[in-house]
């Protein structure tokens, strides 16, 4: 991130920071973005990447070791123990792939009677026996330990037991939320997602999208940066044909 920001600055592209944008207007040959600090920008050209966040760990704590990306932050947790909290695809591929990393116990927490990941997936990672699932559970507190681990209390719905365990991290996958609320009604959304061609055209001429905003099959920041070079060089052409 920081390559990309300096290699930005030195092209002297303009970096407005701590300003929202608030309202936009897509329709006219011009579209026009206006800003929480009064800021209004215009241009024949919009490029959307507004990326996704992660539905937040639900519960309050201190205790520092809680991620949402096995792939950036999974490395230093070889030979460790972690919770894997969310039963979809996402936390069993996750897991799987944490345990690859050398990860030595995963504990995958679902908050409903039943995991919705594909039952091959399931199959596969009971049978390593290094991941354990627990169905119908809630975390209901972390307490940061002095040796750097995390208690995690534990309340299963159906029996009505209390228990704690010892964990060096915690993986969230619990669902990601595009942030497309400014867009809804303007953009074609799928699932919240903006539906755009190969070429990163959105349904208005003129606007683009790029990134993990956008409806696609694999979010990582190699295709987004994919999506930004060819949302760019779509621009550059769309705005030499109509300018």
């Amino acid at each position: 991130m920081a390559k990309c920001r300096e290699h930005v600055a030195s092209l002297n592209v303009a970096i407005e920071e701590v300003d929202e944008v608030e309202r936009i207007d897509f329709i006219g040959e011009r579209k026009l973005v206006q800003t929480s600090m009064g800021e209004e920008y215009e241009a024949g050209a919009v490029i959307v990447c507004t990326g996704r966040q992660p539905r937040p760990f639900p519960v309050q704590t201190d205790f520092p070791n809680i991620h949402y990306c096995s792939v950036c932050d999974g490395t230093p947790y070889k030979g460790k123990d972690i919770i894997v909290m969310g039963g979809g695809n996402s936390g069993f591929d996750e897991s799987l792939y944490l345990l690859n990393l050398g990860i030595r116990s995963i504990h995958i927490v679902e908050t409903f009677p039943s995991c919705i990941a594909a039952p091959a997936t399931q199959d596969q990672a009971r049978a390593t026996g290094k991941i354990a699932v627990s169905v119908s559970t809630d975390i209901t507190a972390v307490d940061p330990l002095p040796n750097g681990r995390g208690l995690v209390h534990f309340h299963n719905k159906e029996t009505g037991e209390n228990y704690t365990e010892e964990v060096d991290g915690i993986f969230c996958f619990i669902g990601q939320t595009p942030n497309t609320a400014l867009f809804d009604g303007v953009l074609e959304l799928d699932h919240g997602y903006i539906k755009v061609n190969a070429d990163m055209e959105t349904n208005i001429k003129g606007v683009f999208a790029a990134g993990d905003v956008t409806a696609k099959k694999y979010r990582q920041i190699t295709t987004a940066m994919s999506d930004g070079t060819i949302a760019a060089l779509q621009a550059a052409s769309f705005l030499r044909k109509y300018s």
